[in-house]
């Protein structure tokens, strides 16, 4: 609940108006995602159907330059209606997401795949799909075996989309840059829902570390960048924000991540 309490916080704090000049090095990156439930005594079954037909798969389609990141998550919040596992790549088209599709069963030939697919109905009792799209996306070359995946998200009000987008790449993409840059996170994304398939409207900013330790220097980093920004200046950026989000629809994600890579 701090985490939530600090980063809603943060994000109002750090929010402006859409006037100020933007980057312009932002790169747009559409997410495949799955998520599935998995009985608990069932985890060590699925990790090694993975390891059999998604891992090298993935890693194959990484080096050629078909995704940019791909991963294999567990929940780290569960709940009785939820997940236990996420499954993910990335690509800088919906026409390269489907191309993986095709490319998992040319690799692995149409017997494997569907001997993994037959496996893989065995070990799930249920899963969803969704495709993102990430207006702002970055990484560092990683390949992470043991990871976190940190998320919030807030519900954006008609027509404020564009707003939001703008505000964010002004006052909070300088910030996660940085971190990318001094090797504190190994990505970020600012995405919403492609496909909607939720309610429409919902932005969400995701990052990876390889270490829990690491989130106190994000926190770190976003409190230095509140620093001098006088209290007018903070009552408006408060009163910009409130116009722009639903009041009561923040949410945050923890994973951890089992595999983790970018190129």
């Amino acid at each position: 609940m701090k985490k939530a309490i600090w980063f809603a916080v943060a994000f109002c704090l750090l929010v402006s108006s859409p006037g100020l000049a933007l980057a312009q090095d932002a790169e747009e990156i559409y997410f495949a995602g799955q998520q599935w439930d998995v009985p608990r005594a069932k985890w060590g079954e699925f990790k090694a159907y993975f390891d059999k037909y998604e891992k090298a798969v993935m890693e194959k389609l990484l080096a050629d330059g078909l995704i940019v990141e791909w991963a294999l998550a567990a929940e780290g919040l569960h709940s009785p209606d939820g997940y236990s596992h996420s499954t993910w790549f990335g690509a800088r088209s919906i026409a390269d997401l489907e191309k993986v599709f095709d490319a998992y069963q040319e690799i692995l030939g149409k017997a494997t795949a569907g001997e993994g697919d037959a496996l893989l109905a065995k070990l799930v009792t249920k899963h969803e799909d969704h495709v993102l799209r990430s207006a702002f996306y970055a990484n560092r070359p990683v390949s992470i075996t043991k990871g976190y995946l940190l998320g919030s998200s807030w519900q954006v009000k008609t027509g404020k989309g564009s707003d939001f987008q703008k505000s964010w790449e002004a006052r909070q993409k300088p910030v996660w840059d940085k971190l990318l840059a001094d090797g504190v996170i190994a990505s970020y994304s600012l995405e919403t829902e492609h496909f909607h398939t939720d309610k429409p409207g919902r932005w969400s900013i995701y990052y990876a570390i390889d270490d829990m330790a690491k989130d106190e220097a994000v926190s770190a980093a976003f409190e230095a960048a509140q620093e001098g920004v006088s209290e007018t200046e903070r009552t408006a950026r408060r009163a910009f924000f409130m116009d722009i989000i639903e009041p009561g629809e923040h949410r945050d994600t923890f994973d951890r991540l089992i595999y983790f890579q970018t190129k």
